[in-house]
């Protein structure tokens, strides 16, 4: 990996960086990986973006507008990112809101819970499936108020935020919020009501 003239290469791939609030953002036309076991896709661009979750037939309509999990500031935006706190660039499938340890974080979409557990990178995490194809994660979570297997609807309270932690990438603390359409990572901004 090298940097020259603000493109930063790696393994051949060439990456444009701009600085952002001690994270540098890199946009790419190459997909990157991941830090969660689903594949990423951080160029799909506002034209082209994904369809919000629709129902199927015989199911329960979900929200077609994406609810942030908590009110706080982008600490992290989706893609490429530079963590000046760990020196090393990794790629977040999501975003990192920043917010104050104890306030409550909800549902982005109603569905059912998936999975309720630990994931080495986001701590205690949870996972909604919209029963569509779409998924949303929340981790870095103090708490989970909610049970895998259990129906929730949009804006349900599902935990809280965690205590900051000395070993994540993000300083501070915060909840990493992930949208998934059929295992692919997408930029929750896609989904969001222009008065969101």
């Amino acid at each position: 990996m090298g940097i020259l003239a603000g493109v930063v290469v790696v393994g051949g791939a060439a990456y444009a960086a701009a600085n952002l609030g001690g994270f540098r953002t890199v946009h790419t036309t190459v997909p990157g990986t991941a830090v969660r076991r689903h594949a990423a896709n951080p160029s799909t661009p506002p034209s082209t973006a994904p369809t919000a979750p629709t129902a199927r037939p015989g199911s329960r309509p979900t929200a077609a507008m994406l609810r942030m999990p908590v009110a706080g500031p982008v600490a992290a935006p989706f893609g490429w990112v530079y963590s000046t706190r760990l020196g090393e660039w990794y790629y977040n499938p999501g975003v990192t809101l920043a917010a104050k340890p104890g306030t409550l974080v909800h549902a982005g979409w109603g569905g059912r819970v998936a999975a309720v557990g630990q994931e080495p990178l986001m701590g205690l995490t949870v996972e909604v499936n919209d029963g569509s194809g779409f998924t949303t994660f929340y981790g870095n979570l103090g708490q989970a108020r909610v049970k895998v297997g259990q129906m929730v609807s949009q804006g349900a309270v599902i935990g809280t935020v965690a205590a900051p932690s000395l070993y994540t990438r993000v300083a501070g603390s915060h909840v990493d919020f992930q949208v998934f359409q059929n295992s692919q990572a997408v930029n929750p901004a896609h989904f969001l009501h222009a008065s969101s």
